[in-house]
């Protein structure tokens, strides 16, 4: 027995819904991800030695080099930590000026400078800022172990800190280590009204003790996690940079060009390796920046001028040319 029709008496609507229609892909909303995109090159940071890497640039002429050639790459701006010659990380503006001067003599307003002002103290944070070196600088709102070191920032000098910078017309970066310094930042920055927008987030996904990127799968819902929640808090009113560090940070920056963020950091102060799955070395700053600019290329993603940056981040140009 069975239940079925003869096919004679199916009536014929049955078979014109399996009918094959061509379909208009026109019809489709396009994704939300044309702002330019900012590729920034973190040239040595202050975390790994020439033991990690043979090619990690210390001094201050090395330093202005591998930045100058990052520029030349496609980077619209770069950020500057300073070293000694046994690769200690100081605070000296000899070094600084140093590292930075032929780079701004070279490209003058093409290039937005900015570096690493947290310290021991505050009042160091202050001299470094006293030097007008940097447009923007990171301001930390995080208590979280690096590594082997414990990098704990309290409320009372995060908003020191933020003030200090806005005192003297740089733009605060907030530091985002792991999703609970989001929560920090609102509560401690922007609800009181100490920054206001357009907010600039940078994520450090990826470094040891900060948001986990072990794989493939786990890096792609970490980082989309801490962007949607940047997204909610501040809507419309910020800039995403994803700074990709460790050994996923060439697809930590290919994702974060998907997810439509403004912004991506490469380099050597966040990672030593070029791809996740091999010990390939980065061997220069430029060289990497350049895979970024080809991924954002293939991606269809307008690579952002300096003045683009600045017009995001919602800064003046300085004046440098």
């Amino acid at each position: 027995m069975t239940d079925r029709l003869p096919l004679e008496e199916v009536p014929e609507w049955f078979f014109q819904v399996y009918e094959t229609e061509s379909v208009d892909l026109r019809d489709e909303r396009p994704w939300d991800v044309d702002r330019p995109l900012a590729v920034r090159a973190a040239i040595t940071g202050a975390f790994f030695s020439r033991t990690n890497n043979p090619t990690q640039p210390f001094l201050p002429e090395e330093i202005a080099e591998e930045a100058t050639d990052a520029v030349a790459a496609g980077a619209c701006g770069v950020h500057i930590h300073v070293r000694n010659a046994q690769g200690i990380p100081v605070g000296k503006r000899e070094y600084y000026e140093r590292a930075i001067n032929p780079v701004l003599e070279k490209y003058g307003d093409g290039v937005v400078v900015d570096g690493c002002t947290v310290f021991k103290t505050i009042y160091k944070a202050q001299e470094v800022l006293d030097f007008g070196l940097f447009e923007t600088s990171p301001v930390n709102t995080t208590a979280c172990i690096i590594g082997n070191s414990i990098l704990a920032i309290p409320p009372r000098y995060q908003r020191a800190h933020a003030e200090l910078m806005l005192d003297r017309g740089v733009k605060p970066q907030i530091a985002v280590y792991t999703n609970g310094d989001i929560d920090s930042a609102v509560r401690y920055l922007i609800e009181p009204g100490l920054l206001e927008p357009p907010f600039y987030w940078i994520l450090l996904p990826g470094l040891p003790g900060c948001i986990p990127t072990p794989d493939p799968l786990t890096a792609a819902q970490n980082l989309t996690t801490a962007v949607q929640q940047i997204r909610s808090v501040s809507p419309g009113d910020s800039v995403i940079e994803v700074c990709a560090a460790g050994r996923g940070s060439s697809h930590l920056t290919a994702l974060a060009m998907v997810l439509g963020v403004e912004s991506v950091r490469v380099g050597k102060e966040d990672t030593i390796y070029r791809y996740p799955h091999r010990d390939d070395l980065v061997e220069s700053n430029a060289q990497v920046t350049a895979d970024a600019v080809k991924m954002a290329t293939a991606l269809g993603r307008e690579i952002a001028t300096a003045a683009q940056f600045r017009d995001m981040l919602g800064i003046e140009t300085p004046g440098r040319t």
